[in-house]
């Protein structure tokens, strides 16, 4: 526990620390003596002197008195407590710790404000230039040619800068002394940014520097990195030593920093292709799984076609430990049903669902292992379980895994489950009725070994696939298929980074081929362009509020703080502002723009604003802001010297009688259009049906609670007419519901829905709405009768 805090200590001692701090006291590299600045009374009377102009700002450090006399506290606590964890070791431990506490003991710290301080940024920015007020220290220089190595090394010390040289190469004929992480480095940038750089035989990529912008630095686990220009040390925001779990007896505060000087910028060069997705969907290699994840939040919408089957698939990431994947199967050989005249020339289709999971990550000795099962809750046509490890070394990639079901019809090794229950040595092979989940058979029957081998080339789009497969294809749905090898060769290409090709050659007699597209959610980024925040312009204000004034408050609060029906009050000293937020997900902006657009024209006495969210007309919450801390925040308050905004989320505060009050007018009424595209997947009749048509809707609030809605649908376009499952058999027990279909798009135009709501708090926190509704193309159901809802 005393190593883990040490640890957090350490971490935090680099967050405030810099490698210089100004009345302002100026150092700049080739000039002994510092100068002195007394009259700069923003930033930008500092950045903008004429002697400053050929400094590289990326690198530049300001820090402030008060934080660097803190941030020395914390460094000498560091040393006092790495001292005592030195004591407590003997050996090599022992030797790496008292290394470590040399180095950071060597390194002069300063309380490092964490603004911009480029002019050209200093001078456009809204709050980018704050006032200066007390003693500053400022570190400005030319770009760095020199590199520096820090941390759990032999030879710690700089190198000369080598453009195109990426991380590990810095490190070589380096001796890591004990505890040192063997896996990773971080690149740590002059903003306090830090990236995590893989640069071990099982995860290294081409990571590389070019001298422009960044701190480029390597390290294993205590992120520190020394400008090679000076003896100042800067300082960034690092991981929480507790999640990389630095600091203990067997795996002692790791620090490999490898710094490129401030004027240093680290760049990423085209990331290896990475894991790519399998013929069924999922990451693997062809016909076989993997232990790999994809990216967390990606999609891949898969193709795949050879002579018997046609796969198409989504895969999706949800977790970094969770991959599930949708597919459908087109067997070209199989006709959707003997019945031509029920489903034509159709091709049979199948639908299936996949799920991985990891086991563990992937370590120096470890590899990373993950279980899976393909084909639940559908026919069976392709269900398997599997078990599967996956180790990298270089550009190299190996799994082997273990699979029952399809994957190991071949079973070319026994099942181990055997040896517990003779029940695990069957499996059926019938084919189970759609929708059904049956984990019965889960890692029964024959069992096979599999595996394989990705390698991503020198040529950085292409990478080639070699597998070992563990079916035998004996079995298969589209008939016994012949298999002349049991190894698979394959190629995948990345065209974009959102699209690969895909190119194999399998069985030994079959081609494949195949097309990825891919989108990562946590990569999207709406093209959303909003009006600017309202300047702080304050105009002083008589206590009661001219109605010019109020109307244009009312109308950037509805138009630039996206308040519905907005309405202004006043009452004592408090001003009182009320809305339903429909353009902005994040309330806080709204709420930051509306306390903008009230200060700009506040009353006169005003001390406290109030800003409450409603929903369907019934307050949600308020948020209480107290004036004169915002009117400090908006003029901006001296840096190093800021406040915390004295603000808080509160009850709902609706007052009930006003000294002042104004409103925008609600509408009653509103009326929409809305393109409509209704779909069904996998008919007998045709694969893809569709309606297309329009939807009117309009919205009644005939009293503050009671919303009444109706909506009318008119046709544009559809083939439903293909539909002709009119009858079902006569062993059926199942009610048709969806089936019903053709039924409901017979007419052009039909309503919809009648709907009626009213809404009012049940009890001070449960929002109560009595519905009652009709629908043009649902049925409703009735209790005690057999019914349903269609859809």
């Amino acid at each position: 526990m005393m190593k883990r805090m040490i640890s957090a200590l350490a971490l935090a001692f680099i967050a405030s620390s810099a490698f210089a701090s100004g009345t302002v006291t100026v150092f700049t590299q080739g000039n002994s003596e510092p100068k002195t600045l007394t009259d700069a009374e923003r930033l930008l009377d500092l950045v903008g002197q004429p002697r400053l102009a050929t400094s590289w700002w990326p690198a530049a450090v300001i820090g402030e008195e008060q934080a660097t006399v803190t941030a020395r506290q914390q460094q000498q606590e560091l040393l006092g407590r790495l001292a005592a964890l030195g004591a407590e070791e003997d050996g090599d431990a022992a030797a790496a710790i008292n290394t470590l506490r040399r180095q950071i003991q060597a390194v002069k710290v300063t309380g490092r404000q964490f603004v911009n301080l480029d002019p050209d940024v200093v001078r456009v920015s809204e709050r980018g230039n704050p006032p200066l007020q007390g003693h500053y220290t400022l570190w400005v220089g030319p770009q760095p040619t020199q590199v520096t190595l820090f941390g759990l090394i032999s030879q710690p010390g700089s190198q000369p800068f080598v453009p195109g040289r990426d991380v590990a190469s810095y490190l070589e004929g380096q001796r890591l002394l004990s505890g040192a992480d063997r896996s990773y480095a971080w690149v740590v940038y002059p903003d306090g940014r830090s990236q995590k750089a893989p640069v071990a035989y099982w995860n290294k990529t081409s990571y590389r520097a070019n001298a422009r912008q960044h701190y480029f630095c390597r390290f294993c686990r205590f992120p520190l990195a020394r400008h090679a220009g000076g003896d100042k040390c800067r300082h960034s925001s690092y991981p929480d030593a507790a999640d990389t779990g630095i600091m203990k007896k067997t795996h002692l505060l790791s620090v490999l920093a490898l710094g490129i000087s401030a004027a240093c910028h680290a760049e990423t060069y085209p990331a290896p292709v990475g894991p790519s997705q399998s013929d069924f969907g999922g990451v693997g290699l062809l016909q076989t799984p993997t232990a790999r994840m994809a990216r967390e939040g990606e999609m891949s919408l898969n193709y795949r076609d050879n002579d018997q089957y046609r796969y198409y698939s989504a895969s999706v990431q949800l977790f970094p430990w969770l991959e599930t994947t949708l597919r459908y199967t087109d067997v070209r050989t199989k006709k959707y049903s003997s019945v031509e005249s029920f489903s034509g020339d159709q091709t049979y289709k199948d639908k299936a669902f996949d799920v991985k999971l990891r086991l563990w990550e992937e370590s120096y000795w470890m590899p990373q292992v993950a279980v899976g099962a393909r084909d639940i809750g559908g026919t069976g046509l392709f269900d398997a379980e599997y078990i599967v490890a996956s180790k990298a070394w270089g550009p190299f990639d190996f799994s082997l895994g273990l699979g029952w079901g399809y994957l190991g019809t071949s079973g070319n090794v026994s099942n181990p489950f055997c040896s517990y229950s003779d029940k695990f040595c069957l499996r059926d092979n019938s084919y189970k009725e759609a929708g059904s989940v049956d984990g019965s058979d889960m890692f029964h029957g024959p069992a096979s070994l599999f595996g394989g081998v990705e390698y991503q080339t020198p040529w950085q789009p292409l990478r080639l696939k070699l597998e070992y497969e563990g079916n035998n294809y004996q079995q298969d749905f589209a008939g016994k298929l012949e298999q002349k090898s049991k190894f698979n060769v394959g190629a995948i290409y990345r065209v974009t980074d959102w699209a690969d090709v895909n190119l194999s050659y399998e069985r030994g007699n079959t081609f494949m081929f195949g097309v990825t597209l891919r989108t990562n959610f946590n990569d999207l980024r709406p093209a959303y362009h909003d009006n600017s925040r309202p300047q702080y312009r304050p105009q002083p204000q008589d206590a009661i509020l001219q109605h010019s004034v109020v109307a244009n408050q009312l109308t950037l609060l509805k138009y630039n703080a996206g308040l519905a029906d907005p309405k202004i009050q006043v009452k004592g000293d408090t001003l009182y502002v009320t809305g339903e937020q429909v353009k902005y997900r994040d309330s806080r902006e709204g709420i930051v723009r509306a306390n903008r657009i009230v200060m700009n024209d506040l009353p006169e006495g005003i001390r406290t604003i109030r800003v409450t969210e409603n929903r369907l007309n019934l307050p949600q919450v308020t948020t209480e802001t107290d004036v004169a801390s915002l009117k400090r925040h908006l003029e901006g308050e001296p840096l190093g010297h800021e406040t915390p905004l004295a603000q808080k989320r509160v009850e709902p505060i609706v007052p009930e009688s006003t000294e002042q009050g104004w409103y925008i007018d609600k509408s009653r009424v509103d009326f929409h259009l809305d393109p409509v595209l209704n779909q069904s997947v996998g008919g007998p009749e045709n694969f893809y049906m569709y309606q297309l048509g329009v939807m009117g809707t309009a919205d009644l609030w005939v009293t503050d609670h009671l919303l009444t809605t109706g909506s009318v649908f008119a046709n544009i376009a559809n083939n439903y007419d293909k539909f002709n499952y009119t009858n079902p058999p006569k062993d059926s027990h199942l009610p048709r519901v969806r089936t019903h279909v053709r039924e409901y798009v017979q007419n052009d135009v039909y309503v919809n829905n009648l709907q009626a709501n009213y809404f009012q708090y049940f009890w001070q926190w449960f929002l109560w709405a009595g519905l009652r509704w009709l629908s043009g193309d649902h049925v409703l159901a009735v209790p005690g009768r057999k019914s349903c809802i269609a859809r």
